[in-house]
């Protein structure tokens, strides 16, 4: 038996219990109009206190009785070799307890080994069960799925305290989810480590017809899939048909395709959400590797829509040969990145129970991924791919309020639709954000596009201090390109407009004019930040770019309002700050070392 692991990740996280799940099966069977039922606990240990000496027989017993019931497991008997079946039964299976005399669970999950040809749990039929203060490890998967559990009925499934690591299965080595209905699974304070799949969902395989929800205080880490083509999803695999709502820590998990979470060779719409049910932690994609595509997301949208919604998210240090942090093809593609835009994308619109992460430097940061080979050697792929394989056009990608730092690849985004569709337009679109330090081969921002039916906007976004070899800050072979209200202070071209349709800039600060005579607005300079030498961005209260743009509307890169027409500063062309910072009202002293970013006390 052991403890529960230490967690090592970003950012510090308070450990917190869950809400009844008791309480959600009463609200439930009360919502069915059902007679309240009495429950009872049955008891599995080594003494003589214990009515039951296998899990297997409490859970018959339990079955014997209509209604929510207990069985409670004591660390004072080993269990080895357990195969224990629960089908059509609402049952909650708790370990943790000193012996079968205890009436509360200590800080030792009970350690249960699976068998090696079968899972150690297997829920079936019509129930609801919830598996809590367990460490499960061992179980090779049922009839190819779900090493440690497998859910293959219809109701729900809740995993609360518990440990799955070291389980093996062809789908989902710690959990398979493959309801024969529909199913919801939650997993909260758990930890999935050291799990392998053979082929999809390293950790977790999400099936078709389920919702599934991870909260922030689980920690998807060190899981891995089987190589081919076949291995997706290091962490979490996501079948079409599903949701999944990820608040986790997913790190060092290793796949094909998805380092971290996958969608592909999906047959119905596929759901993914990020965010994070905690305000000082982001849902975290860290350290995740993909040894073809997507280190820390892939998603193929080339049959059926595949919609990601990502807020309060940090991506950082993962790596693959192309598509280090996230990699979506084809042109059903919906990736949406803080986009207040797009309806239940929306901040505030998110699965309860969620909540914005405190604005800090690693919320919202897609940071220090690496494109490159497994030997480390750089491949030239770029950070983030909107793109497609063959003739098929990209999706969409619309993005605010994200800094992106110290990647390294050809381009932080490539966006590949040569093959777009002259009605139908396909959008890139990036608003209030950060681009710096860098290092990327060939551009900041590639889109290749065709003719027609492409867009490619920068809307209030600072672009600053890339390095490598760049030939320009952005390469447009697209229909159209919007420049607005933008900071680009680079030491090459802004633009290449090879192939380039039309030109819109507004309201610009920009380091090289070339092409943007016909812009409106437009000033050649550059601007003067608060310590860029240490990564600060802000504008300097004296710096060209202040309270210079017709006044917008929204919130800035730290959550400011976006427009506050300061006092001692002249207007150029209107109020607003350009770039991802606007700068509050109040002057700043020294003493505030990110300058107004609220982080600091003046």
């Amino acid at each position: 038996m052991h403890s529960f692991p230490a967690h090592r990740t970003t950012t510090t996280r308070a450990l917190r219990d869950t809400p009844s799940w008791l309480a959600a099966v009463a609200a439930l069977l009360a919502s069915a109009s059902q007679p309240a039922l009495a429950f009872n606990v049955y008891k599995v240990g080594g003494d003589a206190a214990c009515p039951y000496g296998t899990i297997q027989d409490a859970v018959a017993a339990a079955a014997a009785n209509p209604g929510v019931d207990y069985v409670w497991i004591a660390n004072n008997k080993t269990y080895t070799n357990q195969r224990v079946v629960v089908a059509n039964q609402d049952v909650i299976i708790e370990g943790g307890f000193a012996s079968c005399e205890s009436v509360d669970v200590d800080s030792t999950p009970t350690a249960i080994d699976g068998p090696n040809n079968d899972s150690a749990f297997i829920v079936a039929g019509n129930s609801n069960v919830q598996l809590g203060y367990l460490e499960i490890s061992g179980g090779s998967g049922d009839f190819g799925y779900g090493g440690g559990v497998v859910f293959e009925g219809n109701g729900s499934l809740v995993i609360d305290h518990a440990w799955l690591h070291g389980n093996v299965a062809d789908y989902g080595g710690g959990l398979a989810i493959v309801p024969t209905g529909s199913a919801v699974v939650q997993v909260h304070n758990s930890t999935l480590s050291l799990n392998h799949a053979t082929n999809r969902g390293g950790a977790i395989y999400v099936g078709p017809n389920t919702t599934f929800f991870s909260d922030s205080h689980t920690y998807i880490t060190h899981n891995d899939t089987g190589t081919g083509a076949a291995g997706s999803g290091g962490g979490i695999y996501v079948a079409g048909g599903a949701t999944a709502s990820v608040s986790s820590n997913l790190n060092n998990n290793v796949s094909d395709y998805g380092g971290g979470i996958a969608a592909s060779l999906n047959d119905a719409p596929t759901r993914i959400n990020l965010y994070t049910t905690d305000a000082g932690a982001a849902a975290t994609l860290y350290a995740n590797v993909a040894t073809q595509n997507g280190g820390g997301l892939y998603l193929d949208a080339s049959s059926q829509p595949v919609t990601l919604c990502a807020q309060d998210f940090a991506i950082d240090a993962n790596s693959a040969q192309n598509g280090a942090a996230f990699m979506a093809t084809g042109p059903l593609a919906d990736v949406h990145l803080n986009d207040a835009t797009f309806g239940d994308c929306a901040p505030g619109n998110a699965p309860v129970p969620a909540v914005a992460c405190t604005t800090g430097p690693f919320c919202n940061e897609i940071a220090d991924n690496v494109s490159q080979q497994s030997d480390a050697t750089p491949t030239g792929g770029s950070t983030l791919v909107l793109g497609a394989f063959g003739s098929q056009s990209a999706g969409n990608l619309r993005a605010a309020r994200f800094a992106a730092r110290r990647n390294h690849a050809g381009a932080l985004l490539y966006v590949n639709d040569e093959n777009a569709p002259a009605s139908g337009d396909h959008i890139a679109s990036m608003s209030d954000c950060l681009i710096a330090d860098n290092v990327n081969a060939y551009y900041d921002i590639w889109a290749h596009g065709g003719a027609t039916g492409t867009l490619l906007t920068l809307q209030n976004c600072t672009l600053a201090h890339d390095g490598g070899t760049l030939a320009a800050a952005i390469r447009a072979e697209v229909d159209l390109v919007t420049i607005a209200g933008s900071i680009v202070d680079e030491s090459v071209p802004v633009l290449d407009a090879t192939g380039l349709g039309s030109l819109v800039a507004q309201y610009d600060l920009l380091g090289d004019g070339a092409g943007f005579s016909s812009g409106t607005g437009i000033t050649v300079g550059r601007p003067t930040f608060v310590d860029a030498a240490n990564a600060d961005y802000h504008l300097q209260r004296t710096s060209p770019g202040v309270d210079y743009a017709p006044a917008g509307s929204g919130i800035d890169l730290d959550g400011h309002p976006r427009v506050v027409d300061l006092a001692d500063v002249a207007n150029v062309h209107g109020p607003m700050d350009l770039g991802a910072y606007e700068i509050p009202g109040a002057a700043c002293g020294r003493d505030d070392t990110v300058y107004c970013n609220g982080f600091d006390p003046p």
